[in-house]
């Protein structure tokens, strides 16, 4: 069984435990209910990492700023997202998040974060 941290504010939706279960066979989804947080509200990318790796974790899905990604993926893991998009309207949307509208495309795994940038002149 693949012991899965669900590193995100909302609980997984049953559309993404199938496609977890599809990917993993049997899974188990911890999602912890108290998470202290830095000034702006998240937990901190070593913190996320010391957690996954105390509790034994095999996977892990985040729903994270870029850089917070980044850092754990510096700090050697690699996490899950889930991949959306967003629509329109509710039609066709597998779910709503603060009045807007998504359609879940898959799960994949983040392997670097990387910014293209273009100087203005």
């Amino acid at each position: 069984m693949k012991k899965i941290l669900w590193h995100s504010e909302h609980q997984p939706i049953q559309i993404q435990v199938d496609e977890l279960k599809k990917i993993f066979g049997e899974i188990e989804i911890i999602q912890p209910k108290i998470r202290p947080t830095n000034q702006r509200g998240y937990l901190s990318a070593e913190k996320i990492v010391e957690e996954f790796k105390l509790g034994g974790y095999d996977e892990i899905v985040m729903v994270a700023p870029l850089s917070v990604i980044e850092k754990v993926i510096e700090l050697g893991v690699r996490p899950l997202k889930a991949r959306v998009k967003q629509l329109p309207s509710p039609f066709g949307a597998d779910f709503e998040w603060r009045g807007r509208y998504f359609k879940f495309l898959g799960i994949e795994r983040v392997l670097r974060i990387e910014v293209v940038t273009e100087l203005l002149k």
